[in-house]
This record gives C-alpha cells, structure tokens and sequence, in this order.
C-alpha cells in the first residue's frame, strides 16, 4: 500500500493512505520536530479500523519519513479505558 506524509499548519501531520486519512498532532516551535501518537494500549479504540493492529507499521513510517521524534501519549484522544462513556 502506498502512503504519504503531509504537514498541515505547524502542528498536524497528515498520514494518508488512497483516499483514507489520519491526523497527527505535532509540537509547535519544537527542535527536533515531535508528533504525538496514541498509545499501544488505545490506538485500536482511537484510529480508524483500517489502522487497527499496524501501529508498528505505520509508526515505522513516520519515524523514518517524516523526521519527527515519535512521542506516546493519551492526551488529545478519547480513552474508552478512562472514561468508559466513550466507547
């Protein structure tokens, strides 16, 4: 499958497969750049299905095409784990 890295703004980073697509948050006015990526344990519940079970991949990806430091985080997704009404 082919894939593209886009930026938006200074702090979205654009992960696009065909038409299908997923934004990631982005530190503003950091060096070295960093995108936030859900945690292993919510990115099932947070992503679109067809990013189910290729965190790896995926995450492979941005770290060597886009030059970001990849960091983990919940903050800024809805964690069906916390707060059970999510889900």
């Amino acid at each position: 499958m082919t894939y593209e890295i886009a930026y938006r703004w200074k702090e979205l980073l654009v992960y696009t497969e065909g038409s299908r697509k997923f934004n990631f948050d982005c530190g503003w006015g950091v060096h070295p750049p960093v995108v936030y990526v859900p945690t292993q344990e919510i990115w099932d519940q947070v992503t679109p299905s067809w990013m189910h079970g290729r965190r790896s991949e995926i995450l492979d990806r941005i770290g060597r095409d886009s030059r970001h430091v990849i960091e983990e985080t919940d903050e800024g997704y809805p964690n069906p784990l916390l707060n059970p009404g999510l889900s």
